[in-house]
């Protein structure tokens, strides 16, 4: 007998529900789907659970193997978790303007010092969220 799963919150987790849903009515096991599409159990698995969103490559294709279209399935998890509005959002709060960059706009360049200029050129290739340098492309 299946576990019980706690109710989606997320949009992601609502996606992996009504994946979830279309598997079980066509009588498949995450292995079967696993296999069927390609993707590794353990990727599945958490896309389902949504703590993974689906690539859109993986999406279309286990869409394809359930033979469901895949707008459906977004249609449906977009009603159960809110409509459009909400998506957008909470999209919209998640994404906010990165700190580095607005504060940078409207600087005078012509009448910083070459260490200030030096300066801020280390800091637009420095990653802080991985704490390290960006590769320089030339």
């Amino acid at each position: 007998m299946p576990k019980k799963r706690k109710a989606p919150v997320t949009f992601d987790e609502w996606v992996g529900a009504i994946v979830e849903n279309h598997m079980n009515t066509r009588g498949y096991r995450q292995e079967d789907l696993a296999e069927k599409s390609g993707m590794s159990l353990s990727l599945l698995g958490r896309s389902i659970r949504g703590t993974r969103p689906f690539t859109v490559t993986e999406f279309e294709t286990v869409a394809g193997v359930l033979d469901v279209p895949a707008a459906r399935i977004l249609e449906d998890a977009l009603a159960g978790f809110g409509g459009m509005r909400k998506l957008l959002a909470e999209q919209t709060a998640m994404s906010p303007t990165p700190n580095n960059v607005s504060p940078m706009r409207g600087l005078d360049l012509e009448a910083m010092t070459p260490e200030a200029r030096e300066e801020l050129g280390r800091a637009a290739v420095y990653d802080a969220e991985h704490e390290e340098d960006e590769p320089h492309t030339p």
